[in-house]
């Protein structure tokens, strides 16, 4: 009994030791610190680096990191084209799907994939994973110069007034389409400014009446014209009207079909998501998991937000579950819907 007891102990105690020996480095190990420790993330914006879309991707790529397990360096890729497509299809087809690249989508790629899959869209953006949004979105406003005497959309129907933009491909264009053809009104589209600030100058010398365009893209480039009361604002594209724009209607507020509003519902989902970060999909799920995380974590980062603050951006982050589903109802909007939409933007002849 005793050698049988002795060797029983030898077992246990060799059993024991050897849970000491390997408990703590089970423990400790992280296999996404070990995947980071050393690597580069690479940060990708769908335009150039001047912009608000390049000046918060350089922020974030400055600041993540740090966040995340491993703390990897960032550094920020420019990759133009498509209005946002040439990007997004990278993300989805070509780049790694490990966790070492992340992308700043343009808003309008959920519509888009959705309104103009002829035009190179070769992803499902609901297929990316999301992280979160810098912002809720912007609003976009009709905006008519106060020497017009177009105060309304009524008036607007019997008034000519006429609406520069940069293409017929930017909002600035389509949504005044829409509204002429869908409300009634008379405004005359004038594209081919070369600029939102050559659009504006045109307004300043009498060329143009007025201009849709976001609300914060007015007040951060020409503050005074909101400080002297200088336009009119006839109605606002967004999913909700603005603090310092109460009293004026959203485009869906006004339809007055069914119908008419569904269109205006729509458009509006392009100016909603609030530069929403992604990953290509595919990416593993502790990887994703610690990249969220450290999404949410930047935003609590006090230097962070001072440097956004500094920069003149604002913030207002989406969750990464409300981010997606942004991007689901968009793509999953009603093929009805989607096919009158695709006909009412179409360049006025």
């Amino acid at each position: 009994m005793q050698t049988i007891t002795h060797n029983r102990g030898v077992r246990i105690a060799a059993l024991l030791a050897a849970c000491a020996i390997f408990a703590p480095a089970t423990a400790s190990a992280d296999p996404v610190a070990d995947f980071y420790k050393g690597r580069t993330i690479t940060f990708i914006n769908p335009f150039g680096a001047s912009g608000s879309y390049g000046q918060m991707l350089r922020l974030l790529a400055k600041h993540m990191p740090g966040h995340i397990p491993g703390r990897p360096n960032g550094v920020t890729q420019f990759m133009p084209g498509g209005g946002g497509i040439k990007m997004t299809n990278y993300l989805y087809n070509i780049a790694a799907k490990d966790g070492s690249i992340v992308g700043l989508m343009y808003d309008n790629m959920p519509s888009a994939q959705v309104l103009r899959p002829d035009r190179g869209v070769k992803f499902d953006a609901r297929k990316f994973g999301a992280l979160g949004s810098f912002n809720r979105g912007e609003v976009g406003v009709l905006a008519l110069w106060k020497k017009t005497g177009i105060a309304s959309i009524s008036e607007a129907k019997k008034k000519l007034g006429s609406l520069g933009s940069t293409g017929t491909g930017s909002a600035q264009y389509m949504v005044p389409n829409v509204v002429n053809k869908v409300l009634g009104t008379k405004f005359r589209l004038v594209p081919g400014y070369k600029s939102t600030g050559e659009l504006f100058l045109a307004i300043e010398q009498g060329e143009l009446s007025g201009v849709f365009t976001n609300y914060v893209t007015i007040l951060q480039s020409r503050p005074e014209w909101i400080r002297d009361d200088r336009f009119y604002w006839l109605a606002q594209l967004g999913s909700e009207r603005l603090p310092e724009l109460k009293d004026v209607p959203l485009l869906d507020e006004i339809a007055a079909t069914k119908e008419d509003k569904a269109v205006f519902t729509f458009l509006a989902k392009s100016r909603v998501p609030g530069k929403i970060v992604i990953t290509p999909p595919g990416v593993p799920g502790d990887r994703l998991a610690a990249l969220r995380a450290a999404f949410a974590d930047t935003f609590r980062d006090k230097a962070f937000r001072a440097e956004v603050t500094k920069a003149g951006q604002t913030m207002e982050p989406r969750s990464w579950q409300d981010a997606a589903s942004v991007i689901a109802e968009t793509v999953e909007t009603p093929a009805p819907v989607v096919k009158r939409v695709r006909d009412l933007i179409r360049p006025k002849k």
